[in-house]
């Protein structure tokens, strides 16, 4: 098994990016659902293909089916990182999560902007999904919180940690 120093979360760059090349067998850029396996396995996680599959579909964001460095990156800086392996019902949360990210980044830039997240406000806050002046406003309220590095975008774990604060996730 590996030393706990490798799966901190707050480990540098290099670090992390040499564990994604010792896990990407094929040196393809990507981690598929037999190397994902095989990286659990060896941090005494055990996982069936299908648990496999079905923890390679919550963190793939890009919808290629396999896990590139990027992906890898948000999925290693999570402090419960392997709970997702753990519990089955919190893994189709966040695969329902994984699908309204991807459904409300309509331009596929891998983040939410504030006209996408209007969308989303609406449909889930404004029955009839017509803004008023004030919800306009807890909008980009809202928008500014979940934004937590203040770039104008939402990214997928500023994403998750808000569904997580409304209980969906």
């Amino acid at each position: 098994m590996m030393g706990s120093a490798s799966t901190n979360p707050n480990a540098p760059a290099f670090i992390i990016k040499s564990v994604f090349q010792k896990y990407d067998k094929n040196g393809d850029g990507h981690i598929g659902a037999a190397e994902l396996m095989e990286l659990a396995y060896d941090l005494g996680y055990y996982m069936t293909g299908q648990q496999s599959q079905d923890v390679i579909k919550a963190l793939d964001k890009d919808g290629s089916g396999h896990i590139n460095f990027d992906e890898f990156l948000v999925w290693w800086k999570q402090n419960d990182k392997f709970h997702l392996f753990e519990n089955k019902d919190k893994l189709q949360k966040v695969q329902i999560a994984v699908k309204a990210f991807r459904k409300l980044d309509k331009d596929n830039s891998g983040s939410i902007n504030i006209h996408e997240f209007n969308i989303f406000f609406k449909e889930t806050c404004v029955p009839g999904g017509a803004f008023s002046p004030a919800q306009e406003s807890q909008s980009l309220s809202a928008f500014k919180q979940a934004d937590k590095d203040g770039d104008g975008h939402i990214q997928w774990n500023e994403f998750h940690e808000l569904l997580e604060k409304l209980g969906v996730v």
